[in-house]
């Protein structure tokens, strides 16, 4: 497992995020909905983050 930060930049339309876990940084868009959340958590949870802080 590992700790990780993670930066959202939401917009009406979507989410924009990047995952920085160490020294690597990961970028995705999803939709600003339902949906778009269900994405999102999917992708962290394969991720296999320990710890995440968040900043919007």
């Amino acid at each position: 497992m590992f700790e990780g930060t993670l930066g959202i930049d939401i917009s009406k339309k979507e989410l924009a995020v990047a995952l920085i876990i160490g020294n690597k940084i990961s970028k995705n868009k999803f939709a600003n909905n339902q949906q778009g959340f269900a994405k999102l958590n999917q992708w962290l949870s394969i991720k296999a983050i320990k710890d995440l802080k968040v900043c919007m």
